[in-house]
């Protein structure tokens, strides 16, 4: 006689003290199971996104050459010092895409075998930065013009130098409002 294959009944354990105990479940069947897989394999998938991420979009603003960069601090220093000894100050107007630069002293600057530049250095994306030579059209006025849109938004780092001097300053730019260059003021003003 053949049994038919059939599912065995659940079974409990007997203790003998009148209660019965159910056996438990096999071990893959528990939900609980489950759940203690599931975090530590979320947080594995979780670990290889961010190095995903990581690998793939780097941080602009760590620099490769940080070291030189370094060194060249003390530079510009030196260059910030000579144009405050030398009194050179300036302010900068944006009209529409056309930069325009007043310099005082243009005593150092005519005597300067070099053509300054201006640069307008984004607060955190590198690529938004500008290097613009500067033309001169008048006694003491200089101008540039940019191709890209100049946001009123962002606090610019706005320098006009040469390899000798440099006047800096920090500032939006807003079309119509001069914006003072040097190390006495720094803002804009109308």
């Amino acid at each position: 006689m053949v049994i038919p294959h059939s599912t065995p009944p659940a079974m409990d354990l007997d203790t003998g003290l009148g209660v019965s105990i159910p056996l438990s479940r096999p071990w893959h069947r528990e939900p609980w199971l489950l759940f203690i897989i599931t975090l530590p394999a979320l947080a594995v998938i979780a670990s290889f996104i961010t190095l995903w991420i990581a690998v793939e979009w780097g941080d602009t603003l760590v620099s490769d050459d940080y070291y030189k960069q370094g060194l060249g601090i003390n530079r510009d220093m030196a260059r910030d010092l000579k144009a405050t000894q030398a009194g050179i100050t300036g302010e900068i107007r944006l009209t529409g895409q056309i930069l325009t630069v007043r310099l005082s002293n243009n005593e150092l600057v005519a005597h300067e075998n070099t053509q300054p530049v201006l640069l307008l250095v984004h607060p955190f994306n590198a690529a938004l930065d500008q290097r613009l030579l500067l033309v001169k059209i008048g006694d003491n006025l200089w101008q540039a013009s940019t191709t890209e849109l100049i946001s009123e938004k962002i606090h610019w780092q706005i320098s006009v130098e040469t390899n000798t001097w440099r006047v800096l300053t920090y500032s939006t730019l807003t079309p119509g409002t001069a914006v003072q260059l040097g190390t006495t003021t720094a803002g804009a003003v109308s």
